[in-house]
């Protein structure tokens, strides 16, 4: 399984590098909402959608095999 992490503003954005990098049949695994460039105590960070998605894996036709 080919996983990849973006870290973006909006899932909109996300969607964008996702089609561009695993294709328009790519799916999303998991989104979350992560703090980045945290200060001090974790204040000041940015909130960023962390989005992980996976290439879709096209099944192989194993019709031919044991013939």
């Amino acid at each position: 399984m080919n996983l990849k992490r973006y870290r973006v503003n909006n899932i909109k954005e996300a969607l964008k590098f996702i089609k561009r990098d695993l294709g328009s049949d790519a799916m999303i695994v998991s989104t979350r909402q992560v703090k980045e460039n945290t200060g001090a105590f974790g204040l000041f960070g940015k909130t960023m959608l962390e989005v992980t998605a996976s290439a879709s894996e096209k099944k192989k036709d194993n019709s031919h095999e044991g013939t």
